[in-house]
């Protein structure tokens, strides 16, 4: 699951492009960032790997004992791109499983580090303590899970790593609180409680906003979500919730919280000594606050540096601690243990032609190895005494050869070509040349005597990178030639991008682009802005994060699917659809580009209102950013067409976008416009009205915090007004009595959290306070009626 995320809160959308680029894709990653995309693993089916594993290629269920085999289709997930699990396969792998293997002393440090960290119960501990967990020596992009039943192999000392594989195991581990009566047979496919699991995951998704709001914001930022697919919500909500929450079950929803109460404890990470949060956004101040170097360790352990912060940016201060001297200590152990690992298995490695291949048969190839060795730089940066002391010659040599390329980082990329043609006969050196500046490697695979150094370390991966090399010298070259340019420079670029595999496109267009950044100042830029509508339009499909480069501007990826200044509606529409269907799944590199197609919708509003919602609704344009940052234009059409907005809000099927949620953010504005489409959409679903009064309840405790889902209590005010004046009392009454009647169902079935209540009540003193009048006489017969408030 070791990965680089590049939606980090404290780096630009540029900084996080770049780290992409050097991203190792693999299935513990993040989605939402758009690291590769994972399977949806049920019970019994090999979890890992960035290639979409259908359920039921394992031949053996979770108890069986036997060699299992697994299927690998053809394409494997690439940044921004899920997969469809419905491909042929192409190849088969088989892993002889035989008898349990007994812990080895490093899987039970591993283990031993992870209870330190996150607290388990003491059911959860015996249970990991009798799990068939295994190291994959020499392969540290193996990693992968059979399920409870079976067995777990994890590559490297990386704890959220260990804790991913972990928690595909832990599914059938423990009978579900509530709900023993729920099996987790496999015998007819999924188990049945997995199946409830994955229910109860999505209607959360659906619940109004809580006190857990911070946690949905995070599953949000996955792909797929905002048109009904789920495979990414299931594999993170089954895989990497227990890391997303730190380990403390406080932190766990309410409707999710029966699954993990066997295994979680009260707390979490750190609990006791410092950090204990009682809420998400008490967490995520502290998270905020922390020093970079706190900061960077609470994230491995704490998937926090992973969620949308900047709802949550001006959150009051914690009163919690910094990061606990305890846990950093048992966190810093496992770095060394890596260091330690690295040295001992670094033969290894180098000999397995497929050691850089994972449990489901990708192989990692040169970004892997180039993320892997940048990891044991910065490892041996924190601890230089380890490998040294590890009381071997080949930790001896790698200490040199890292401390070798710790002192070029900051060189040019010619110094440090230079550098590297001088030291690369010492040991190890030539090895992990991948370490150099991406124009220091360009320049190596010119020079002819390298063929022996930098190119033989990279074994039968030599050639496809060389190839990239090639190409972006010849793109330079044409580029630089008076009687060429940038046009015929593109051309070529072009020429290439269509001569591969889409899928060895899909993988290297980022390394590419990275090159040709790194070829020659202004290269990337001259020559991919030159790139063809067609060319763009292709890689839009293949790679949409690549397409999304921050040398192809909003303006002309726009232009390159037809929208410009003065075409007609109906292109924008077309244009719009096909971004809309080649998001890149992260939404720090979409906004610009969504930004752009909302300027141009403005530009009929007057004109015609109805069309432009008939686009948003047509072409897949997300409504949520429309509302939220082109306010103005958006409400200016619902306020035209609020039957028309409506429908388009009525065909909403994904959890990202609801339409209740749209309504909110609407109120927030324009309060008598969302009463408008509350009515609107009843006449269209029967609950709807009650259904939008419940997405009010917490905003008195989102607004104390002036963050996340902040609505002020007098807009719930006006909105019920508004309601009262459209309807009537009776209507208004009954419809606030459901939605009262519909929290306590809720409470008592323990869907929701039991202060939901009182924060309603709360939020709706709140409201009949910021009027005056015969208008808080209303509110206040109305919520005594409903029994929001008390009479007196």
């Amino acid at each position: 699951m070791y990965t680089r995320f590049h939606h980090f809160h404290r780096f630009s959308v540029a900084s996080a492009a770049a780290i992409l680029m050097l991203a190792v894709a693999c299935t513990g990653g993040d989605a939402g960032s758009t690291d590769a995309n994972p399977t949806s693993t049920a019970v019994g089916t090999i979890s890992g790997g960035s290639t979409i594993v259908p359920t039921g290629t394992v031949t053996a269920g979770p108890g069986d004992r036997g060699d299992r085999t697994v299927v690998v289709p053809t394409a494997t997930a690439v940044p921004g791109n899920v997969q469809n699990s419905s491909e042929e396969p192409a190849t088969r792998q088989t892993w002889p499983e035989g008898q349990p293997v007994e812990q080895s002393a490093w899987v039970r440090e591993r283990l031993a580090a992870m209870k330190a960290i996150f607290g388990f119960t003491p059911a959860g501990e015996e249970w990991i303590d009798g799990y068939d967990l295994r190291q994959m020596s020499e392969q540290p992009a193996w990693f992968g899970s059979f399920g409870y039943g079976s067995w777990a192999g994890a590559g490297e000392a990386v704890p959220r790593s260990v804790l991913h594989e972990i928690s595909h195991s832990y599914w059938g581990a423990f009978s579900i609180e509530r709900s023993p009566e729920l099996s987790w047979d496999t015998s007819d496919g999924t188990a049945e409680a997995l199946s409830k699991y994955r229910e109860q995951l999505g209607l959360f998704m659906l619940q109004p906003p809580d006190r857990f709001e911070p946690l949905r914001d995070r599953f949000r930022n996955l792909p797929g979500l905002n048109n009904g697919e789920y495979p990414d919500l299931f594999h993170f909500g089954e895989a990497d919730l227990i890391y997303m929450v730190g380990g403390n079950l406080q932190l766990v929803p309410p409707i999710l919280r029966p699954y993990f109460s066997g295994f979680l404890a009260q707390g979490g990470a750190g609990a006791g000594e410092g950090f204990a949060p009682q809420s998400w956004d008490d967490a995520l101040s502290w998270f905020n606050a922390l020093p970079t170097d706190e900061w960077r360790i609470a994230g491995e352990l704490f998937g926090l540096q992973h969620f949308p912060t900047g709802p949550y940016v001006d959150l009051p201060k914690s009163k919690l601690s910094g990061l606990d001297d305890d846990l950093r200590t048992v966190y810093e152990g496992e770095e060394r243990q890596r260091l330690i690992d690295f040295a001992e298995q670094f033969d290894g490695i180098l000999d397995r032609e497929f050691s850089l291949v994972d449990a489901a048969g990708a192989d990692r190839g040169f970004d892997f190895w180039r993320s892997y060795l940048s990891d044991k730089l910065s490892l041996h940066g924190r601890h230089p005494e380890v490998l040294r002391s590890a009381g071997s010659e080949r930790g001896n040599e790698l200490a040199t050869a890292l401390d070798f390329y710790a002192d070029i980082t900051s060189l040019g990329a010619s110094e440090q070509a230079e550098r590297f043609r001088e030291s690369e006969s010492q040991s190890l050196v030539a090895e992990l040349g991948v370490l150099l500046r991406p124009r220091a490697i360009v320049s190596l695979f010119s020079d002819p005597d390298a063929e022996n150094g930098i190119l033989a370390v990279l074994g039968s991966r030599a050639e496809r990178l060389k190839r990239l090399v090639e190409v972006v010298e010849r793109v330079d070259e044409i580029n630089s030639a008076p009687a060429s340019g940038s046009v015929v420079a593109a051309i070529e670029l072009e020429r290439f991008m269509h001569s591969v595999p889409e899928d060895e496109l899909r993988s290297d267009a980022f390394l590419l682009f990275d090159l040709l950044r790194s070829a020659r100042s202004g290269l990337a830029k001259s020559v991919l802005h030159q790139l063809s509508d067609d060319a763009l339009q292709f890689l839009l499909r293949v790679q949409p994060a690549a397409a999304r480069s921050f040398e192809i501007t909003p303006k002309r990826l726009l232009a390159a699917v037809g929208i410009s200044d003065g075409v007609s509606l109906e292109q924008v529409r077309s244009g719009a659809t096909l971004l809309s269907a080649s998001s890149s799944g992260n939404f720090a590199i979409d906004s610009a580009y969504d930004a752009a197609v909302f300027v141009h919708l403005d530009r009929f509003l007057d004109s015609d209102p109805d069309g432009v919602l008939a686009t948003v609704l047509e072409s897949g344009t997300r409504l949520v950013p429309w509302v939220a940052r082109e306010s103005d234009g958006a409400l200016r059409a619902m306020r035209a067409r609020p039957g028309m907005a409506a429908d388009a809000l009525a065909q909403l099927s994904g959890s990202r976008e609801t339409p209740w949620r749209i309504i909110h953010l609407v109120a927030r504005e324009d309060p008598s416009l969302a009463a408008r489409l509350a009515i609107e959409m009843d006449g269209r679903a029967g609950d709807s009205l009650e259904r939008a009064i419940r997405e009010f309840g917490y905003d008195l405790y989102w607004s104390e915090r002036n963050s996340g889902p902040n609505v002020e209590p007098k807009r719930f005010a006006e909105f019920l007004l508004a309601l009262d004046q459209d309807l009537g009392s009776d209507a208004l009454d009954e419809a606030v009595s459901n939605a009262v009647t519909g929290i306590e169902a809720d409470v008592t079935s323990g869907l929701i959290e039991p202060g939901a209540m009182e924060e309603f009540s709360r939020t709706a003193e709140a409201a009949m306070d910021s009027v005056r009048g015969s208008d808080a006489e209303t509110l206040r017969t109305l919520f005594v009626s409903a029994k929001l408030v008390s009479d007196g």
